[in-house]
């Protein structure tokens, strides 16, 4: 070996075992008893003019299947014309918020 020069030695370490893989076909969550529900929250004031907050939230709820097309349609309506939310869809906007 010539003056100045390092010995490098490389060791092969262990293969690492492979993690275990646990293939989930679908959960279907427990329902929450009614008195661990949370009280409806008070920013919200159903009787007052529909939010952009409350049509945001119908418009997440759109994307996980809780809320219909037809639903938006008329949750828009009532932001656009400036009206209380449709009764029927208070329930979900308070589960979403």
């Amino acid at each position: 070996m010539k003056a100045g020069r390092r010995r490098v030695v490389f060791v092969k370490a262990p293969a690492a075992a492979p993690l275990p893989i646990l293939f989930v076909k679908s959960v279907t969550p427990e329902p929450v008893p009614l008195e661990l529900v949370p009280e409806p929250d008070p920013c919200f004031d159903f009787g007052k003019p529909m939010t952009g907050h409350m049509h945001d939230l119908l418009c997440k709820g759109l994307h996980d299947g809780r809320v219909s097309v037809s639903d938006i349609v008329r949750a828009n309506q009532a932001y656009m014309c400036n009206r209380p939310i449709p009764h029927d869809l208070i329930e979900i906007v308070v589960a979403l918020a």
